[in-house]
């Protein structure tokens, strides 16, 4: 199977495989969804750094929302389909790319030489301010690092497209119970080694974890980064809406 980005620009990735060739259309994720996302990274974030409670679970939820399980399928088999937890983020646009790599680059070096604790706050108010700057994040495409090389990643090699579903409870702004589900599909691409969007994976998430940082960036590590290019979003509510693409 093969996949051809060189049209990207115009939001469309052609898939080759079986004989077939399938052109999909990358169409981000829609605003209703994009704006809970990050809107609960914002609030475990200020948990974190004490600007606000952490009430309604706001932690947990975000938890969550940040590791969903990806569906890979490999080769055909006794058991081809494979579901892992991933730590899934987003991407700057372009245009903001190199800016975003630079600052955290420059925190994650001054914590690595000068001691974890020692930028804490400046590192957490780096994330607040990446996430606040919504309009500088790329909506089409999501984020991930490979971590381990083991199924996942012989999966996604042989077959890019991937499933992740999204589930959490949650408290509306009246306060009352909801439930959020859907799926995100989309197509994968590796992400060559030292790019600005390769460095960028690594960063985010360094910035969290210093320690590793100092011991991993001297090996081969990670595996590999990997962009996500949404192709569709679905409902999977339990209701009349069910299995049906969102768009807004």
């Amino acid at each position: 199977m093969s996949v051809d980005y060189s049209d990207l620009n115009n939001n469309r990735l052609v898939v080759s495989a079986d004989n077939e060739t399938i052109t999909y259309t990358r169409k981000g994720l829609p605003p209703s969804i994009f704006d809970f996302l990050i809107d609960y990274r914002l609030r475990a974030i200020k948990v974190m750094v004490g600007e606000q409670e952490d009430k309604d679970n706001v932690s947990v939820t975000a938890s969550m929302l940040h590791s969903p399980p990806m569906a890979t399928r490999g080769s055909p088999g006794f058991f081809p389909v494979n579901s892992a937890a991933k730590g899934i983020g987003f991407v700057p646009k372009q245009k903001y790319l190199k800016k975003w790599v630079e600052t955290y680059e420059s925190l994650i070096n001054e914590a690595i030489e000068k001691g974890e604790d020692t930028n804490r706050e400046a590192r957490l108010a780096a994330l607040l301010s990446f996430y606040a700057s919504n309009e500088e994040i790329d909506p089409s495409v999501l984020g991930t690092i490979e971590l381990f090389g083991l199924r996942s990643w012989r999966n996604m090699q042989l077959e890019p497209r991937v499933s992740i579903l999204y589930n959490a409870n949650y408290r509306a702004s009246s306060g009352r119970p909801r439930y959020i589900s859907f799926e995100v599909r989309g197509i994968i691409e590796i992400i060559s080694k030292n790019s600005l969007r390769w460095r960028w994976q690594r960063n985010i998430h360094d910035i969290f974890h210093v320690r590793d940082a100092q011991e991993r960036r001297s090996g081969d590590w990670p595996v590999a980064v990997l962009n996500i290019h949404v192709t569709e979003v679905i409902d999977k509510r339990p209701f009349a809406t069910a299995s049906q693409e969102i768009i807004e």
